[in-house]
């Protein structure tokens, strides 16, 4: 247990180490030769490796840090990217796939209309999608869902007018002309039929299902489990509530724990001069970089889904950098990581999930800041261009879409509930987080630690709160546990509950 500053004046002057007790009179060094601490501060011995191996390691997991940033803000190759904008066809002879956010949108709204009746979730409805219309065949898209919701005459309007601006020859033209039919009730060509779903996904099923009974059941799988939603909805409120509350309670006991002495830190900072930590977040940075340049050039050659089960199954390579502390020599270099069983593993475990919910509260007041910071970002949008922008992308939509197949959906929850609480966490901290507490307090170095787990991620940048506090609620799991059981734990929970609930979520939605 590292010892309070006073417990270090008392033992300076009975002339024993504060950690171990060890006679120190005569000594001329700054560390106990028992047991390698510092003798006047809670610090440790300095990590393998050396000061000028450190500041280059420090140098560039930060430059390879900022470039992985920026490839994920500007849609470099990556798990969670999809296949473009639905509307990605534009005004051209093809249209894409409609994108994975723009679909889950407009099967939430229109369930949840045809349960509730309600005019103005309606004219909501048409009004999102319009806004997160990217291209042409968005537009024919939320068509369809204005002519659902709306009424025909509200959907044969928007088609109208986007005929208007396309092309002769391009095949939104026919897929217009087959809603139209299916509108009038015509006889209308199977292989039209097909074609229109093939291309449209969900709008072109629930075009070709128009005029068929709500009951019917190719029709009810497109528009009915409102209420199933609902009760998901309620459900998850509930339990988001009283886990907000259990946090604010474990909140203020920490904080009251801390403050009175009886909670202390297990973590000892290693005294400045080591580098063995910041190379392992170098190599990690510069291997997750190395990835996404494999997967770019991959996706030149490969079918997406192809790229898919490649993204999967090379992500885990990057356990290979666990490996550094034995390459050069480390003994004991993964306990200083935090791999150890610290004071047992259930107990560690426990701990865990205590710390989660503690972290609770960080999450939700991250999430209010990201809304705060994008409601102002589009306010300016608005102002300056006069169009409202669309709701901001998030790439963790495509994942759980339902595109994906049953063995791919389990691949990526474990890539989520095992791969990144062991690896993320053993990187920031485990490495990033020990190498800055050497030099930094507790704050400064959780707050430094968590804005790099942040931006390694691939979501957008206003939106990043969420992640950000919860990197910053892990590092405080670290300092107050030592051992990483309890931070990875936590992330398991948070990850495995929170994917698991959308891809359920998805499972009602069809």
């Amino acid at each position: 247990m590292r010892p309070k500053p006073q417990q270090i004046l008392k033992a300076r002057e009975m002339g024993v180490c504060p950690w171990c007790r060890y006679p120190t009179e005569g000594l001329t060094g700054e560390f106990c030769p028992e047991c390698g601490n510092h003798l006047l501060s809670g610090l440790g011995p300095p990590d393998p490796g050396n000061r000028k191996r450190g500041r280059v390691g420090m140098l560039l997991a930060l430059v390879l840090i900022v470039l992985v940033a920026v490839v994920q803000q500007t849609g470099g190759s990556g798990l969670a990217k999809g296949g473009g904008p639905g509307g990605a066809g534009g005004t051209g002879g093809e249209a894409l796939p409609p994108d994975a956010q723009f679909e889950i949108m407009a099967k939430i709204f229109t369930r949840f209309q045809k349960m509730t009746g309600d005019k103005g979730l309606a004219d909501q409805a048409v009004e999102t999608l319009e806004q997160m219309a990217s291209g042409e065949a968005d537009r024919v898209r939320a068509a369809v869902l204005a002519g659902e919701l709306k009424g025909v005459e509200a959907g044969r309007e928007r088609l109208a007018r986007v005929e208007k601006v396309l092309p002769e020859g391009s095949v939104l033209r026919g897929d217009i002309e087959t809603v139209r039919g299916v509108y009038d009730g015509a006889a209308v060509e199977p292989g039209a039929v097909a074609g229109l779903k093939k291309r449209h996904g969900y709008f072109g099923e629930l075009a070709a299902s128009y005029g068929l009974p709500d009951t019917a059941p190719e029709r009810a799988r497109l528009i009915g489990g409102g209420m199933g939603l609902l009760i998901l909805t309620v459900l998850v409120g509930a339990a988001v509530f009283l886990s907000f509350v259990a946090g604010v309670v474990v909140l203020v006991m920490a904080v009251v724990g801390v403050s009175s002495g009886k909670v202390r830190p297990a973590f000892v900072p290693p005294a400045p001069g080591g580098s063995l930590a910041i190379e392992v977040v170098a190599l990690f940075a510069g291997g997750f970089l190395l990835l996404k340049g494999v997967l770019a050039v991959a996706e030149g050659v490969l079918a997406p889904g192809q790229v898919m089960w490649l993204a999967l199954v090379a992500q885990w390579g990057l356990l290979a950098v666990f490996l550094w502390p034995r390459f050069v020599g480390a003994r004991g270099g993964m306990r200083l990581l935090g791999w150890y069983r610290g004071e047992g593993v259930l107990k560690e475990v426990g701990c865990g999930v205590l710390g989660y919910l503690a972290c609770v509260p960080l999450f939700l007041f991250g999430a209010a800041v990201s809304m705060v910071l994008t409601v102002i970002e589009a306010a300016v949008r608005q102002w300056m261009t006069g169009v409202k922008p669309p709701p901001p992308q998030n790439p963790l939509m495509e994942i759980v879409s339902g595109k994906m197949g049953p063995l791919m959906i389990v691949m990526v929850y474990l890539l989520a509930s095992l791969w990144a609480p062991v690896v993320e966490e053993t990187v920031f901290r485990g490495g990033m987080y020990r190498h800055l507490r050497s030099k930094w307090n507790v704050v400064v170095a959780a707050v430094f630690t968590a804005l790099c787990f942040g931006v390694m991620h691939a979501y957008p940048l206003l939106m990043m709160g969420p992640v950000i506090a919860l990197g910053f609620g892990f590092a405080l799991l670290r300092e107050w546990r030592g051992s990483l059981i309890a931070s990875m734990t936590a992330h398991c929970v948070h990850n495995a509950v929170v994917l698991g609930l959308l891809l359920f979520a998805m499972r009602l939605l069809g």
